[in-house]
């Protein structure tokens, strides 16, 4: 308890010296010698400013221009004026950025009127692809119908010469069988009567060659009439 205390007693102690000196400070700050003296201070700096200032306007206001053969040479255009080397290297310099800013504009606009030309080209190319694509297609198309044509044509004409070529095969069918039946004919014209058969020899020596009223006819001459009913 006892060091708590004590404790809490320099604590109090300490907050009111520093709150006694910080007072003084204030009432220190008030005084009129010290807001005098910081008036003095800032009049001086004022008065010294303008004194500068005032110094550099006279100084410039004296300046005077000498003629020399130098600015003689300089006004007529004899000669250049005098350049440091700095500020030379300066204006080489920014010639020089100039100069290389100029070149890549003059490269960026040559690059773009070559893409330009580029691009149209590309563009005619594909135009004139396209149109030989076209007259590709067409072609091929006109050598589809034809080859279409052709080959109808073809069908036709063999048709034809299958119908020209039955009908021959069968007019010279038609020509055999005529040529046949002619020969069959001669054939039977130059033939001999048949012989009679037993029984026609028996009924005839009998004295009734037919009782029966039967027509006996040998086999050729009945082939003959059948071909002959088949003609006719």
């Amino acid at each position: 308890m006892t060091k708590s205390n004590s404790s809490s007693q320099r604590n109090v102690e300490y907050i009111r010296r520093k709150n006694v000196e910080d007072n003084q400070v204030f009432l220190q700050n008030l005084l009129i010698t010290t807001i005098r003296n910081d008036f003095v201070k800032s009049a001086r700096s004022i008065l010294h400013t303008n004194r500068n200032n005032q110094t550099k306007k006279n100084l410039q206001q004296q300046k005077v221009e000498h003629i020399t053969r130098y600015r003689e040479k300089v006004k007529s255009g004899e000669i250049g004026p005098y350049v440091p080397e700095w500020q030379r290297q300066i204006e080489e310099k920014k010639k020089e950025a100039e100069k290389r800013l100029l070149e890549k504009e003059r490269k960026k606009l040559e690059s773009e009127r070559k893409r330009q030309e580029y691009e149209i080209k590309k563009q005619e190319r594909l135009l004139e692809n396209e149109r030989k694509r076209q007259e590709y297609e067409i072609k091929k198309q006109q050598k589809l119908l034809e080859n279409e044509r052709k080959r109808q044509e073809r069908l036709l004409e063999n048709e034809q010469k299958r119908q020209e070529r039955l009908f021959e095969e069968a007019l010279r069918q038609i020509e055999r069988e005529l040529k046949m039946e002619e020969k069959a004919k001669i054939r039977l014209a130059r033939q001999r009567p048949p012989k009679p058969t037993k029984w026609a020899l028996y009924y005839k020596e009998i004295g009734n060659s037919n009782p029966y009223q039967r027509i006996f006819k040998p086999r050729l001459t009945k082939v003959g009439e059948r071909i002959q009913q088949n003609l006719f």
